[in-house]
């Protein structure tokens, strides 16, 4: 390698020396961006999944705040009790719209198909038949009786599922956070003390082929210079440095001649 180095031309020697510094410096930088832009991705996402958390939240309170309406309305047959029931039967749509645009994993979405299935029979049978038997007073005690039972276990487990999920979700993606920001330090050190290392390699290498080997030329020139005798050393090589060497050389046989 050192002799290859020793043979090129001095403008090569020095543009692959920042060549190659330039590249490490360019791969670390490319590490840390792809690092960063995964950890930006990551951290999107997570504001996403943390959304859809409390969506499903949401429509969780929203389902039990209907239920509670109802039983207030079956107790005391208040107009405003059913309002507040419709109120939150909106609420819950309008979570589950959002809920809908947002989600992305297919098992949540399965879930999602599922809980509002659920909620719309509880909308369409149960809830419904609630409110018709508490607005007869004839038969508010039967809705009274009803309304007692408990109507949203399924609801609570599916809930419960899909939110164990979302939080899965958010814990793998600060872990995949972690492992970036790892990665891009590791990138940001390693590039530098590789960088150095390229440097000081190629520093040293400049200085064996170049700096050295120019010093010697000069000793000889001088000892030439003096009357003395002196093997030129050096003209094989293929680059400045042997062209100088074959001028010395010169310079020194022409000395003989005329000696």
């Amino acid at each position: 390698m050192i002799t290859y180095f020793s043979n090129l031309k001095m403008a090569r020697k020095i543009v692959l020396s920042f060549t190659l510094a330039i590249l490490m410096v360019c791969a670390s930088g490319v590490v840390i961006a792809m690092s960063l832009s995964a950890m930006r991705t990551s951290a999107e996402e997570n504001v996403n999944s943390l959304r859809v958390k409390e969506l499903v939240a949401t429509m969780q309170e929203s389902v039990i705040q209907q239920e509670n309406a109802l039983r207030g309305y079956a107790m005391l047959g208040r107009a405003e009790l059913l309002d507040e029931y419709k109120a939150n039967r909106d609420a819950f749509e309008a979570a589950a719209k959002e809920f809908d645009e947002r989600v992305k994993l297919p098992e949540q979405r399965e879930r999602f198909a599922k809980l509002r299935a659920e909620v719309k029979d509880l909308n369409d049978r149960r809830f419904a038949e609630l409110i018709t038997l508490a607005a007869n007073p004839e038969t508010r005690v039967r809705a009274q009786e009803i309304s007692g039972r408990k109507q949203l276990p399924v609801v609570r487990a599916l809930v419960a599922e899909m939110l164990t999920r979302q939080r899965e979700v958010i814990a793998e993606r600060l872990l995949a956070q972690d492992r970036m920001s790892t990665i891009a330090n590791i990138a940001v050190w390693g590039g530098a003390a590789l960088t150095a290392l390229v440097a000081m390699l190629m520093g040293w290498l400049l200085t064996r082929t170049i700096a050295t080997p120019l010093r010697e030329l000069t000793d000889v020139t001088t000892t030439l210079a003096q009357g003395g005798e002196q093997t030129v050393p050096f003209r094989d090589r293929g680059d400045e440095l042997g062209d100088i060497a074959g001028a010395v050389e010169q310079f020194r046989m022409a000395a003989v001649h005329r000696a």
